[in-house]
């Protein structure tokens, strides 16, 4: 497999993985977008075809995979194999002239998927690392039933904690009162997540959502939105705001043991030392670290180190060139359950004493 697409980014093809609970509505997005030739030159990994309601003429089964071909070189496929062999699998038998053709991967997960051994695949998997990047998670909210599902079922929780967009769907059905809960829960869940109301019956769906998010080549600007550090706090461009570091978003806890919070700190650290802090971290608390991700500053580096890691797999650190802003604070967001705030507060403290 020795060519690789080139996308404007960074080389990589990208997946978007669309995840969310039983009768979310997130099947019934799909197959809109299908319908309507939205998603082009996307490879797209369905779990049930009978769901979707493709064409059967379309279909072609092989042994390890059933696949459609869709006029706009849109590709589905489902999986009967690892997730690893379907893309590998995919990238050489979609070729024209040597080059691949598809030009971004769509993982629709089950109901009752958890998303994050999907995520540690596309990042720990040696073999897909040469072909595809983490694109984004999005998390489909059904508006009547999602905050009942949130409290009775752990997967629809995970789903919301790792997304970097939530959509809403049937809120044309729910009660304003029920709307206005949901949406309040699912900010001091995931603050930084932007909700977006998704009408799947409407004739257009906004294909933006599948933009993808923060990368390591992507412009510098991007990763303030990916990172949205304004969820967490209402003033965090101001130096004099909180010297203490830590920011609070209003009542950022779940449940009693869920709580999301930005850590803010003013002094570089020393080059190395946070990859060594975060691999401690993740060896120890890692289960319980539900989402990290952030900006750092090290010292004599010209620009931000990124960090990212969900649960106890760290993606690899980048170091962007420049800095995205005159802010040159490393700010970091956590989303944890049952972890001490002060705690992994001090511990950074600590770090910028030595």
């Amino acid at each position: 497999m020795g060519d690789r697409l080139e996308d404007s980014v960074s080389g990589l093809i990208p997946v978007t993985i669309l995840t969310g609970f039983l009768g979310s509505g997130k099947t019934t997005l799909l197959s809109r977008l299908i319908e309507r030739s939205a998603l082009p030159r996307t490879l797209v990994i369905i779990n049930e075809f009978g769901e979707i309601g493709l064409d059967k003429d379309l279909l072609i089964e092989d042994e390890d995979n059933i696949i459609v071909q869709m006029e706009d070189g849109c590709v589905c496929c489902s999986i009967k194999d690892t997730l690893v062999n379907t893309l590998l699998t995919a990238c050489q038998r979609f070729r024209e002239f040597g080059q691949i053709k598809f030009d971004s991967v769509l993982i629709e997960t089950t109901g009752l998927a958890d998303p994050v051994p999907i995520i540690n695949t596309l990042i720990l998997s040696p073999a897909l690392n040469d072909y595809f990047r983490l694109g984004q998670v999005l998390t489909t909210i059904d508006a009547v039933n999602g905050r009942e599902t949130l409290s009775q079922q752990p997967e629809s929780f995970k789903q919301a904690t790792v997304a970097d967009k939530l959509l809403i769907t049937k809120k044309d059905i729910a009660a304003k009162t029920e709307i206005e809960a949901l949406t309040k829960r699912l900010t001091i869940l995931n603050p930084a997540a932007p909700q977006i109301a998704v009408d799947t019956q409407q004739n257009a769906i906004e294909t933006s959502l599948f933009d993808s998010c923060f990368t390591e080549k992507a412009k510098c600007g991007t990763v303030l939105e990916w990172l949205n550090v304004g969820a967490y706090q209402a003033d965090y461009t101001s130096p004099a705001h909180n010297a203490h570091g830590t920011h609070r978003s209003g009542a950022n806890s779940h449940d009693d043991n869920i709580k999301s919070f930005c850590i803010t700190l003013e002094k570089p650290f020393k080059p190395g030392i946070i990859d060594l802090w975060i691999k401690v971290l993740l060896l120890f608390q890692g289960p319980d670290l539900l989402r990290m991700k952030g900006i750092v500053n090290v010292a004599d580096q010209r620009g931000p180190t990124v960090i990212h890691a969900v649960q106890h797999i760290f993606h690899p650190m980048v170091i962007l060139e420049t800095w995205p802003s005159l802010d040159h604070r490393t700010r970091i967001i956590f989303i944890t359950r049952n972890l001490d705030e002060t705690s992994i507060r001090r511990s950074l403290m600590d770090l910028l004493d030595e």
